[in-house]
């Protein structure tokens, strides 16, 4: 799984990227978005992500993984998320 393409958003409401994931089967989510949750916390979005790759059979905590990614590529890119 990894992430195919990013765009990132600066000062745009609690949206921080919108990205790509492609996984190791032909699945990719495309859209998603990384956003800060009421607490702080980052979170991706649409949460209906996570039933679509259960489908495909990934069972992975797969918000935390797709905020990992999203975060790991965004710091690719120089944008510092904290």
């Amino acid at each position: 799984m990894h992430v195919t393409d990013i765009t990132y958003l600066d000062g745009d409401g609690p949206t921080l990227a919108r990205f790509s994931v492609a996984f190791d089967t032909d699945l990719i989510l495309h859209g998603l978005q990384l956003r800060v949750a009421e607490d702080g916390s980052l979170r991706t979005h649409p949460p209906h992500a996570r039933r679509l790759a259960r489908a495909y059979g990934i069972s992975m905590p797969l918000s935390q993984k797709l905020t990992d990614l999203a975060i790991a590529a965004l710091a690719e890119r120089g944008v510092v998320v904290r």
